[in-house]
């Protein structure tokens, strides 16, 4: 049996070869020019554009839907079936624009939604019913904007502003309530441009800056370069040496993504803070459970509970916040440049804190 396939692989490519040998000199200038073009595909969908349109075979159209469905644009009015609109909305959503009319169905247009939300603009009217506006926004909020405002409830406007708060700007006037806006500033410090005057209360703006500076700290790339041979040098040099030939950089973000004049200042973040914890501390009966610095140290009060807000009757939740991480957020030794505590201890207290104190301030102002 060895012997036989032995025979088959060396039989293979003296087959390929005589094949070869039979084409003329046209038809394989033909075939080098569809490779070239296939490359070329392969790389840049859109340059099926500059492929004569008599020459654009099924082969050149797939390649160029594979890379970027927005290639269905060069494609034929009389040849957009179902097989290349699809092979299209799978590689970009917005390619559902260039889809015929009659081809838009349920199914194809939840297609490009779950690739690219914004296609929601291309949907048809009737088809744009809450299942098929949740799924665009779940891939991108700003496809609200495209959302028939009928369809405008608090449910799917805290999913928009749970995906990107920016989102808000597409939210109607009457519509931003204090609670909409704090969800959108939770996930986006620009979202504060977009919040009404009046309800820019100082949790609204903290939490923008909260935000903002998260934002800005996932962003931030932390680099070690090293010598090119510095895997063989590792090998000959003590370990108590290594740290000589590694230098760290920092990659930061310019700026903070929030409104500069509407940022609070370090004293009014301080202060809040302060009445936030005091106010948490309260709730939960346990006043004087900071002061303990050796119980703190010691792990002996990790957690302070508060029974949690809006659950279902019959049940029983608590919200739950590190008592150290409270701690270092009532002395805030260390800040930045904002104000904003740097121990990420605090930093996770105090959004925490904020999350959990939404709306606490009106209800006691009505007490």
């Amino acid at each position: 049996m060895a012997v036989k396939k032995g025979v088959q692989a060396m039989a293979y490519p003296d087959f390929l070869s005589r094949n070869k040998d039979t084409l003329s000199e046209e038809q394989k200038q033909a075939k080098e020019l569809k490779e070239k073009r296939l490359r070329a595909l392969s790389q840049d969908g859109m340059k099926l554009d500059r492929i004569p349109e008599n020459e654009r075979d099924k082969d050149l159209c797939r390649e160029a839907l594979k890379q970027n469905g927005m290639a269905l644009q060069f494609i034929a009015d009389d040849q957009r079936d179902m097989y290349y609109c699809q092979k299209a909305l799978r590689s970009q959503g917005l390619a559902l624009q260039y889809v015929p009319q009659e081809l838009r169905s349920d199914s194809v247009c939840r297609l490009a939604c779950r690739n690219n939300g914004l296609a929601l603009e291309y949907v048809p009217q009737e088809l744009r019913d809450v299942q098929m506006c949740t799924i665009a926004i779940s891939q991108t909020s700003s496809a609200l904007r495209f959302v028939p405002e009928a369809l405008f409830d608090e449910a799917l406007l805290r999913l928009a502003m749970r995906v990107d708060g920016a989102a808000l700007e597409f939210v109607p006037g009457d519509m931003r309530s204090e609670a909409i806006c704090y969800e959108a500033v939770r996930t986006s410090g620009l979202a504060l441009n977009f919040v009404p005057e009046d309800l820019r209360t100082p949790l609204i703006r903290i939490r923008a800056l909260f935000s903002a500076v998260a934002e800005k700290r996932r962003n931030t790339t932390i680099v070690c370069h090293t010598p090119p041979d510095w895997e063989e040098m590792r090998k000959v040099k003590p370990r108590s040496e290594w740290g000589r030939f590694e230098k760290w950089q920092i990659e930061s973000p310019e700026g903070l993504a929030i409104p500069e004049e509407l940022a609070p200042s370090a004293a009014e973040i301080k202060e809040f803070m302060a009445g936030l914890v005091h106010a948490y501390l309260e709730a939960a009966g346990k006043e004087g459970c900071l002061d303990n610095e050796e119980a703190l140290h010691a792990g002996s009060c990790f957690w302070v509970d508060v029974p949690a807000k809006e659950v279902p009757e019959g049940e029983e939740r608590t919200y739950s916040v590190y008592a150290r991480g409270m701690s270092l957020l009532l002395k805030s030794e260390e800040l930045d440049d904002h104000g904003v505590p740097l121990q990420s201890g605090a930093f996770v207290a105090a959004t925490k804190l904020m999350d959990w104190s939404e709306g606490w301030l009106d209800d006691n102002k009505s007490k």
